[in-house]
């Protein structure tokens, strides 16, 4: 090889060898102060390669140099408790819990997130720490509060739920099987937009000596079983029917709004074998009252002369009503034997 040849190939030796020197060193190591996802406050110093580095920057927020005692800490959200209001209630959202671990100000950004079909509702201040929400329909809403120190910033939730009152209304409360009656589902107001749904339930009696019960609810306009009624915006109350189906005892539940928010009230229903047999329950329970009221009565009268007992009239009232039982069960006898 000449001596031009050897030179040549020295040359070239030495520009291939800076290039892959280069890529055989190891990358330096890069200090940063890690932001763990999810959990800003625990920030703290790792060491990693420039790649992990970059990556680290670009999608958790993290920093180059160590974590100092200056770095700024994020605030802490906090929209308060769940609430749970009748309609027609205005709501405060409280945002005065929020707070900031070096004391900066906070700004306050409220929204409504979530809210039943058909809702307007708006916030009174959405940048206040404490504004006025006016829900416009029943059900649920839930509204976020963002708290920014400047630089950083932090999220709450707060669950609003919005309910009525509800009252049920039978004519009487006792079915016969294989018979309906007329009961009526009653608001303390007028449904709001979009009306109000209230659910039926029927559970049999917890006695487990009594025979099992059954019932079933169907909404005036088609007869058809439902387990809700609806009541029209504007509206205050709808009908429906019980009907007979077992014997028995069954509790009516008659509930408005969520598993989260609700008003409910609960009856007792009894179904009886027959119409004659309901009748006769009627009346028995129409002579227990009488004859509360006339014990009432009578006491107002001895309290009002020591005469009255030795009168007779207690005795005789006593003796009449009696008879009026023995009288009326002997009645419904002869027609259940007809």
């Amino acid at each position: 090889m000449s001596r031009k040849s050897v030179a040549f190939v020295a040359a070239m030796c030495l520009v291939f060898a800076v290039p892959m020197a280069a890529l055989a060193a190891p990358k330096p190591k890069v200090t940063i102060c890690h932001i763990p996802p999810g959990n800003p406050g625990n920030a703290h110093t790792i060491t990693v390669g420039g790649k992990a580095a970059d990556s680290h920057i670009a999608n958790h927020g993290d920093t180059l140099g160590p974590c100092g005692e200056e770095r700024n800490q994020p605030p802490k959200a906090d929209a308060g408790d769940d609430v749970c209001v009748l309609f027609g209630d205005q709501v405060v959202l409280d945002g005065s819990e929020s707070s900031d671990p070096e004391g900066e100000p906070l700004t306050y950004q409220w929204a409504v997130i979530k809210s039943p079909n058909g809702s307007s509702a708006t916030l009174g201040d959405p940048t206040a720490e404490s504004t006025a929400f006016n829900p416009d329909r029943l059900g649920d809403y839930v509204i976020e509060l963002e708290v920014d120190d400047g630089e950083l910033s932090d999220t709450d939730k707060v669950r609003v739920g919005v309910t009525m009152e509800v009252t049920l209304d039978f004519q009487v409360y006792i079915v016969a099987a294989g018979e309906s009656e007329p009961a009526t589902v009653t608001l303390t107001g007028p449904a709001p937009a979009g009306g109000a749904e209230v659910h039926i339930t029927l559970l049999p009696a917890p006695d487990e000596d009594e025979e099992p019960a059954a019932a079933s609810v169907a909404l005036t306009e088609n007869g058809e079983p439902v387990d809700s009624i609806v009541i029209a915006e504007g509206d205050d109350s709808a009908d429906f029917f019980i009907i007979g189906e077992a014997p028995g005892t069954v509790t009516l539940t008659a509930r408005i709004g969520s598993d989260f928010c609700n008003r409910d009230v609960t009856a007792e229903v009894v179904i009886a074998d027959s119409l004659i047999e309901a009748i006769k329950v009627h009346i028995d329970e129409d002579l227990e009252r009488l004859a509360a009221d006339l014990e009432r009565l009578l006491n107002l009268g001895l309290s009002q002369d020591p005469e009255f007992e030795s009168s007779g009239l207690w005795t005789a009232l006593g003796d009449a009503l009696i008879s009026l039982g023995i009288l009326i069960d002997e009645i419904i006898d002869v027609l259940a034997n007809r």
